[in-house]
């Protein structure tokens, strides 16, 4: 049977638990609006395709902390 002390401390460590995972959960959401916010600013503006491209792939590549990255256009049901 378990004491009152052991219940007391496995509920203290589901609470640190769900902390960490709520925490974990902020981060991310702040990364993705960070990231979604600094996207929206590199997409503003008139560009041609290729420049809009290479400033989209460039932002993810780097953001990510991706070692490269690529865009394919599908024109013409040509994959360029």
């Amino acid at each position: 049977m378990e004491t009152k002390s052991d219940e007391l401390g496995l509920a203290l460590q589901q609470m640190q638990t769900n902390l960490r995972q709520i925490t974990e959960d902020h981060r991310e959401r702040i990364w993705l609006q960070s990231g979604k916010s600094t996207l929206g600013e590199k997409l503003r503006g008139d560009k041609p395709l290729q420049e809009l491209a290479k400033d989209i792939i460039d932002f993810i590549v780097s953001y990510s902390d991706s070692q490269i990255g690529t865009m394919y256009v599908l024109r013409e049901d040509v994959l360029r």
